[in-house]
């Protein structure tokens, strides 16, 4: 591993959840966001990697970019958008990153995953949270935009799983 895979990469969420996996010096920090997207079952569109409080530009290859005498990296992997739904399904609660482009269809389709939902999705459907109105799934977020809530400086849609 040292030789083919010899530089440490650690990545830690915002739930101070960390991967760590050895790879090559060629990798360029846009493919590692990648993995730690796939890794953390979150949407590539919505993170980025930090180190401390900077944004590290994508376009930079690990050992050759950044700190070329160091084997060993860390990196925060968090989310760039203030814009969230939260979803509830019995009485859990996810926040899942979006934009008001974001399709409904999308944010059912993730919540459906992070719930680990095992039955039929069309036995499903996304409602609001105030009125219990069902959402319908091939619309924008845009299209709900009077149900955004501003809160601590984010921007929340409120919906659940039902």
């Amino acid at each position: 591993i040292n030789e083919n895979l010899p530089l440490t990469i650690r990545i830690r969420d915002k739930n101070q959840c960390l991967i760590k996996f050895n790879c090559s010096k060629l990798l360029k920090i846009k493919h590692l966001c990648e993995i730690a997207c796939m890794l953390f079952n979150e949407n590539g569109e919505f993170y980025q990697l930090f180190d401390g409080d900077s944004i590290i530009d994508d376009t930079l290859v690990i050992g050759e970019d950044i700190d070329t005498n160091s084997n060993e990296f860390e990196f925060e992997f968090l989310c760039t958008t203030n814009m969230k739904c939260q979803i509830e399904y019995k009485l859990q609660i996810i926040d899942l990153p979006c934009s008001l482009k974001t399709l409904t269809r999308d944010i059912f389709n993730s919540a459906f995953q992070k719930f680990q939902i095992n039955d039929e999705q069309n036995s499903y459907g996304l409602y609001t949270m105030d009125d219990d109105s069902q959402i319908d799934l091939d619309n924008p977020l845009e299209d709900y935009d009077t149900l955004l809530v501003e809160e601590n400086n984010s921007k929340i849609f409120r919906f659940k799983l039902k």
